[in-house]
């Protein structure tokens, strides 16, 4: 990020960073996202706030066979929009890592994170489908008024063409069979990461609450399946030259994503806002 912001390709989080302030965080390891967001969003570890992996774990700690994807009433502890909430603050929180079912939050707008389901399918980030989910927003009859926004949302859906003229297309031939497929798992990632986006900004425009939330894994995605083909030299096993081509500048193109919407989400707030970026 840093190159990009010097050479002015990340406007938004430069400005946020001239403004105030920018550095690396400390993590625990390993870095099971549900567990880290957690901790996140309650000030706990996660002896405490219930979330240690993907999925439930033996005494061993390894998953257990056959396990469902911890959810929101896995968690132990209040997460900062139970505490808003009832510290009569607004709240408006969208995706967030293990909050489906979406809670009773007074005075809160929920949209439920789609994560725990997709872990169900093998998929560690948001997605969307047609048909949605039940308890997927609390109040309950926010998830109508969003039904147009998860339906362009879908998998096969018009933000396809959208991705295609971002990431470019994979061909499907001989020897490309893994770039294809890390292709249709990113593709889930950007469909999800863009319907949240459109709905947080939604919901910005209809009302800032004192909280507001949103998560996005596209950058965490891309840096996952496309750093072989960024840097190939310094993996050890060969990546071909014409996928590097291709694919080499997912990354940086996922950062200049993930900015744009930076600046949308920045136009839909007052001036004073107190914002965190948080990875």
């Amino acid at each position: 990020m840093e190159k990009l912001i010097d050479q002015g390709e990340l406007p938004h989080f430069g400005k946020l960073i001239q403004r105030g302030v920018g550095a690396s965080i400390s993590t625990h390891q390993p870095t099971f996202s549900p567990v880290l967001w957690t901790t996140m969003a309650t000030g706990r570890e996660k002896e405490v706030h219930g979330v240690p992996h993907f999925l439930p774990v033996d005494e061993g700690g390894r998953p257990i066979s056959g396990g469902l994807p911890y959810t929101s009433n896995t968690r132990r502890v209040p997460a900062i929009w139970n505490l808003a909430g009832d510290a009569g603050r607004k709240v408006t929180s969208v995706a967030w890592w293990v909050s489906w079912p979406a809670e009773v939050v007074k005075q809160g707008r929920i949209v439920a994170s789609y994560a725990a389901q997709v872990q169900g399918n093998i998929l560690w980030k948001a997605g969307v489908w047609e048909e949605g989910l039940p308890q997927l927003t609390y109040p309950e009859f926010l998830q109508e008024r969003l039904t147009p926004l998860l339906s362009e949302g879908a998998p096969k859906g018009p933000l396809r063409a959208e991705y295609d003229a971002l990431f470019g297309t994979v061909p499907r031939k001989k020897g490309w069979a893994f770039p294809l497929q890390r292709d249709q798992l990113f593709r889930v990632s950007y469909h999800g990461d863009k319907t949240h986006y459109k709905i947080a900004r939604k919901l910005l425009q209809e009302e800032v609450s004192d909280l507001n939330m949103v998560y996005f894994g596209l950058s965490d995605v891309a840096g996952h399946f496309y750093w072989r083909y960024r840097e190939p030299g310094k993996f050890g096993y060969p990546v071909p030259l014409e996928h590097s081509k291709l694919m080499g500048g997912h990354i940086d193109q996922a950062y200049r994503v993930l900015d744009e919407w930076l600046g949308g989400l920045l136009e839909d707030v007052p001036a004073g806002t107190l914002v965190m970026v948080v990875s």
